[in-house]
């Protein structure tokens, strides 16, 4: 995963400023008071949804993960499909993700969720006094809380041992959930999959694959995508490059080709498979070029 750039927050009374920064070496920032095996402070507030979050309800039943963001932070944008797809996984460990939004209105909000089809619950730090209490000097920022209520993670980004993390949270006693199939669990959006094809991946070359038909990639598809239909998929799939991070795709989110391939190139043994759930519909959405014959 690409380690989101934090930003720094200077938050007082009355007003807040604004700067970018380089990730600290150890991601260990703020006070003794918000650190690391500390007590997390306590704070009730309103999720973006109308209920009220209570942290002390949380003890002894669940662990939580506070994600402190603002939908203006490019960096907290960029950690969103990584947050969701935590989520999912959290949720079934007995851990609660939650977003903490820093002094934005309800109306940005709800477009936010609506947009990023978001799977947690957004709290509302209307004046900030969560950000303060949590010593937040960079956002995004996330801190892990156990569910004897002391804070075990605290970084600008998720760790590459993630289940370590959900480990240390979850409850005593709480079982570890059974192993899905790593194609139905990675989730990538437009915007990402297109920094991907840009950039690389971890690494890696990005293979974006069609799953729809030969007649429809030839009418339009995805730049650099190579058409491999559902139907010839695992009867073709040896000749895919083994090392590569592989994403497909269809028409648009309620297509399940995508997700159907994405299982298939999982069984095959392909470690590294990803699905692009919005398809064309989605990348026409946000606006990202489309080759083939039709526009």
């Amino acid at each position: 995963m690409k380690t989101a750039l934090p930003i720094v927050l200077v938050v007082a009374l009355g007003a807040t400023a604004f700067l970018y920064f380089a990730k600290s070496a150890n991601g260990s920032s703020g006070s003794a008071a918000a650190g690391l095996s500390t007590p997390a402070p306590e704070f009730r507030l309103q999720t973006h949804d109308g209920k009220t979050l209570e942290l002390s309800a949380l003890r002894g039943k669940s662990g939580a993960v506070l994600v402190f963001f603002a939908t203006w932070c490019p960096g907290c944008m960029e950690e969103v499909p990584h947050i969701k797809r935590f989520a999912d996984l959290a949720r079934e460990r007995g851990v609660l993700v939650y977003g903490v939004n820093l002094k934005q209105t309800q109306d940005v909000i709800d477009a936010f969720v609506r947009e990023y089809a978001v799977n947690y619950r957004i709290l509302l730090d209307r004046d900030a006094t969560v950000t303060r209490d949590y010593a937040v000097t960079g956002i995004p920022l996330i801190v892990g809380i156990d569910a004897e209520g002391l804070i075990r993670y605290r970084d600008h980004a998720l760790p590459a041992d993630e289940e370590a993390l959900l480990r240390s949270l979850a409850p005593a006693g709480t079982a570890a959930a059974p192993e899905k199939k790593p194609g139905a669990e990675r989730i990538v959006d437009a915007r990402t999959l297109r920094r991907w094809q840009e950039e690389g991946a971890a690494g890696r070359k990005v293979t974006v694959i069609d799953v729809l038909p030969a007649e429809s990639f030839a009418q339009s598809h995805l730049p650099g995508a190579i058409s491999l239909p559902l139907a010839s998929l695992a009867e073709k799939a040896s000749a895919l490059p083994a090392d590569a991070r592989l994403v497909t795709y269809c028409s648009g989110p309620d297509c399940r080709a995508s997700a159907r391939a994405a299982e298939i190139l999982s069984a095959k043994g392909f470690a590294d498979v990803w699905h692009f759930p919005g398809g064309l519909e989605k990348w026409r959405e946000a606006g990202l070029p489309i080759e083939g014959a039709a526009p």
